[in-house]
Order: C-alpha cells, then structure tokens, then sequence
C-alpha cells in the first residue's frame, strides 16, 4: 500500500485564447512560503 500526502503544484501556460504549438518550457519554479 502506497500513502502520498502532501501538496502537488504545477505550472500552466495559456495563449489567451489564440491556438499555439510552441510548447511553454519553464527552466526555474521557485516557492516560497508566507
């Protein structure tokens, strides 16, 4: 038995609508707490 607990994130692109095929590359994500 498998137990994840915790907090997933992710990053999200949008093109605001127009259709695009470049895909979003990110080279850094960082969080900080508050």
């Amino acid at each position: 038995m498998v137990l994840l607990c915790g907090i997933y994130q992710g990053l999200f692109a949008t093109g605001n609508g127009v259709k695009s095929v470049t895909p979003a590359v990110f080279d850094w994500f960082e969080y900080k707490g508050i």
